[in-house]
């Protein structure tokens, strides 16, 4: 499998291997990685949902993904000027309008840094 990290734009382009990471629901096409991650994410072994979950009901830490998705969708359009169809992207869905489907194409270097400033925001409020 060839390297799907395009330096260029800190992207991971899932894309490229559509057997891999495209399913029926919840697809992943990109993901968006500051450079200093690339080295630690590529050194990592896979983990799986069910590993996440299982540690954290170890420590007892009530966790809901969708509760995580909800308030990163939410915070990208609120204070990183994302419009629904970027946020749809990164969290694996594609519209079923023709736009969506047929005509949106952003650009991933302008809605990297959007999503860089806005996560960097996000930071120093926790």
């Amino acid at each position: 499998m060839r390297n799907t990290y395009n330096e260029n734009l800190c992207t991971l382009e899932h894309f490229t291997y559509p057997k891999t990471f495209l399913r029926n629901t919840k697809n992943v096409f990109i993901s968006i990685v500051l450079g200093d991650l690339v080295k630690k994410v590529s050194q990592c072994k896979p983990i799986t949902y069910n590993s996440i979950k299982m540690k954290l009901q170890r420590k007892h830490t009530p966790l809901r993904f969708n509760e995580l998705r909800d308030y990163f969708g939410s915070y990208m359009v609120q204070h990183g000027n994302l419009i629904r169809e970027e946020v749809d992207l990164l969290q694996g869905r594609v519209g079923e309008s023709i736009f969506a489907r047929h005509y949106f194409s952003p650009s991933f270097q302008e809605l990297r840094d959007r999503i860089i400033k806005a996560i960097e925001r996000l930071r120093i409020q926790a």
